[in-house]
């Protein structure tokens, strides 16, 4: 009735506490008389709410589980989702033992009956594989083509584990690490195509420098699908591989239709509305999935509609990697399954007059049978892949002018 009147949820407390309530009057009644009665009245009463309570968490944990596999090349999401399933199992069914008998030696009996019970299934867990066809490892599988100033550079798989156990398993497969040496060399990626920015002199009481670092992580060597660097690495070797070469043959690039290449106009350029800035007008075009990507130190302002007023962009501080200074926008536009291209138009306002690193990234789902994904799904057992995520990317990374008024386009 509450739910026919409009007030959604607003049962749970008289369904709760009705029942409840309802149960532990019936308890009090009895109680002289039986307490062997009362007992199962109260326990009657709250079994209803006990597992409505629990349908509501299972329903919250499987939206939980697929966030939190998410950030498992972070940290070990097993223990994190066994204490949720603890926590949850505690707060629901704890109170089905409040009628049981008090007495101390019977919990303590009760108490290592359940730990002995969790050390067996933790010593069974242990020996299975956490990976199964109904719950594949999380891999995610670019063929990659990359253009350098509107002209080949070259071409790869880019294979990411998006778990914490990295890419252990397909190095423990023959056929994988047979077909991908760079998985099985650990081999490491130097994301060349991001500018190295010298580190700055030693504080204090230190002797050496630090290392030269990438402000831009890697966002202008690979195409990222979101801004999700933090989480899964740049290709060192353990979590991720950047691999040119498959079973000895080099990496050709996938079959791009023409009118769906990643190609970058400057349309217009002028003073900016500060000293020393220029405004850019750009006008991008290419698959349904497109992202780019600037440096935040040169990026004043951007706009993503031509009668849009260029906006400071928020600078994005991400927790898993706080050193990156980069700016990144994303678009999708259809199904990408159209004749004509998609188009974005952008205004950038930037400082100085050097050339812009610019790098704009084009995903293609639809491109997910070329022979070297083929030939990769082909070596993996079914619990090591997973059609979603397989398909090909385009990068197009150019240093842009900002100077003069002509148009520059690189495709």
């Amino acid at each position: 009735p509450m739910q026919a009147c409009g007030l959604g949820s607003a049962y749970l407390p008289a369904y709760y506490l009705g029942v409840n309530g309802a149960a532990l009057l019936g308890a009090a009644v009895v109680a002289v008389s039986s307490p062997a009665a009362a007992a199962a009245l109260q326990l009657c009463g709250a079994l209803l709410p006990t597992v409505h309570a629990a349908e509501l968490c299972r329903q919250l944990i499987a939206v939980l589980l697929p966030i939190t596999a998410r950030s498992g090349a972070v940290l070990p999401t097993d223990p994190l989702v066994a204490v949720v399933y603890a926590v949850t199992a505690v707060c629901t069914s704890s109170v089905l033992v409040a009628p049981l008998p008090r007495r101390v030696a019977a919990r303590s009996a009760g108490g290592l009956g359940l730990v002995a019970v969790c050390c067996v299934c933790f010593a069974l867990g242990s020996r299975a594989s956490p990976f199964t066809d109904a719950t594949p490892k999380r891999l995610v599988v670019q063929h990659i083509y990359r253009e350098l100033e509107g002209a080949p550079h070259s071409s790869g798989l880019w294979v990411s584990a998006f778990d914490f156990s990295g890419l252990r398993e397909l190095r423990e497969t023959p056929a994988a690490a047979a077909l991908l040496p760079a998985v099985a060399a650990r081999t490491p990626y130097a994301c060349d195509l991001d500018p190295l920015t010298p580190a700055p002199p030693p504080a204090a009481g230190r002797l050496l420098f630090d290392p030269p670092v990438r402000p831009t992580g890697c966002y202008l060597s690979l195409p990222f699908y979101f801004p999700l660097g933090g989480v899964l690495g740049t290709p060192d070797g353990q979590g991720a591989v950047f691999a040119t070469t498959v079973a000895g043959r080099s990496v050709k690039p996938p079959p791009i239709p023409q009118r769906k290449r990643v190609r970058i106009e400057r349309t217009g350029a002028a003073p900016g509305p500060e000293p020393g800035s220029r405004t850019l007008s750009l006008r991008v075009s290419g698959p349904s999935h497109m992202g780019v990507a600037a440096p935040e130190t040169r990026l004043l302002a951007w706009s993503f509609a031509a009668a849009e007023a260029p906006r400071p962009p928020v600078p994005r501080r991400s927790p898993f990697a706080p050193d990156e200074r980069l700016h990144f926008a994303f678009l999708t536009c259809g199904s990408g399954g159209g004749a004509e291209p998609c188009l974005w138009d952008l205004t950038l306002v930037v400082n100085g007059s050097a050339p812009l690193p610019l790098a704009v990234t084009g995903h293609y789902p639809d491109i997910a049978d070329t022979p070297e994904l083929e030939a990769l799904s082909e070596a993996l057992p079914t619990e090591l892949r997973a059609d979603w995520h397989w398909f090909s990317s385009m990068v197009q990374r150019v240093e842009l002018p900002v100077g003069g008024a002509e148009t520059v386009a690189y495709s």
